[in-house]
């Protein structure tokens, strides 16, 4: 029979060794994901943490006399990683891509964290004013914190 193709036929192991690849190319991809979530958490924090204390390292600005202790800015901290990591999730940085160049990886890191700061400020004004929650954010502050979220998100993505 010449017109007819060669029947191709798997075997039961065959197809039982192609399930459990790909269950494990999932779990693999999955457990890669979770990392880099918890990667830029840590990162947000690790940048937040250093600007506290590099405003009082670095006096760019004028740093005031009764600087709260960091321990008041725990709930803008929490705020500040929970609303860059969910806009990084929505602007697609958490889809494993095939091909990626890093320069156009830092560029939307920037945009997505530059906007991410902005938005931390004024919705802690929103979200904290007239509670126990509020502590004065200074603008200072916030520009220490928006550059060392940038710098962190990046090396923690290059690592």
């Amino acid at each position: 029979m010449a017109g007819n193709p060669a029947a191709v036929s798997f075997s039961d192991d065959r197809i039982e060794e192609n399930a459990a690849y790909s269950i494990r190319t999932r779990r693999v991809k999955r457990l890669l994901g979770t990392l880099k979530v918890l990667s830029d958490v840590l990162m947000l924090a690790l940048g937040f943490l250093l600007a506290y204390f590099a405003r009082e390292s670095f006096p760019f600005f004028p740093v005031p006399d009764d600087q709260p202790r960091l321990w008041n800015y725990v709930p803008t901290l929490l705020l500040h990683s929970a609303t860059i990591v969910t806009m990084l999730y929505f602007n697609r940085l958490y889809h494993q891509q095939r091909v990626f160049n890093r320069f156009d990886q830092m560029r939307s890191i920037v945009g997505v964290v530059s906007l991410g700061a902005v938005l931390v400020y004024g919705m802690q004004e929103l979200i904290f004013r007239n509670s126990f929650l509020y502590v004065s954010y200074p603008r200072s502050l916030f520009v220490y914190v928006w550059f060392f979220s940038i710098i962190f998100v990046v090396i923690g993505r290059e690592i």
